[in-house]
């Protein structure tokens, strides 16, 4: 009788909580695009009014942490200097750099999902966080799913964010326009 009344107090004890953390880092736009271990936006372009392209942005060097406690993923965020982001054509860069994100001046984006939990292992999920982009918070949602296998916890997801919501300014010019959109892809595996 002893020995159940020890074995129910021991599950009744909260699970430690693991920290998980990650710099991720790769050396060029080329490496970044074709990695596992990725942050990707996605844009449209219209030139003369009728030509669309999509481009697809990366970013080069990026922070993410995260706690675990079973199967439940929460505190996370994702960090990185506006400096690494790359869109494979130097123009186009040095004005996102310097006249939509305001590098100088807002060195950094964040992204928050400190009040939301994600069930490893379950099909993907809807999670609310906030974005910090040119010093202001806004807030984002994400549709993110984790699962575990031998390399660790692998976080995968995406989201869509419009530039005029987050203040960014249009990046337009009189013979090429940007669609509003921004499509966000990211996937990590943590140890």
């Amino acid at each position: 009788m002893k020995t159940l009344a020890i074995l129910a107090a021991l599950l009744c004890l909260p699970l430690k909580a693991a920290e998980h953390t990650a710099k991720i880092q790769h050396k060029d736009y080329d490496t970044a695009l074709e990695h596992r271990d990725h942050i990707h936006f996605k844009m449209v372009s219209t030139k003369l009014g009728m030509i669309s392209t999509t481009f697809t942005g990366v970013v080069k060097e990026f922070g993410v942490a995260f706690k675990s406690s079973g199967n439940t993923l929460y505190n996370g965020s994702i960090n990185f200097k506006v400096e690494q982001m790359d869109t494979d054509l130097g123009g186009r860069n040095k004005k996102m750099l310097d006249l939509c994100l305001q590098h100088k001046k807002f060195p950094e984006i964040k992204v928050d999902f400190s009040q939301a939990k994600l069930q490893l292992g379950a099909a993907p999920q809807l999670i609310k966080g906030k974005m910090t982009v040119l010093g202001e918070s806004y807030p984002i949602e994400a549709t993110m799913s984790a699962t575990r296998d031998k390399d660790g916890i692998t976080i995968k997801g995406n989201s869509a964010v419009a530039l005029s919501t987050l203040k960014i300014p249009d990046p337009s010019i009189a013979i090429a326009s940007v669609k509003d959109r921004v499509d966000l892809e990211f996937q990590v595996t943590v140890k």
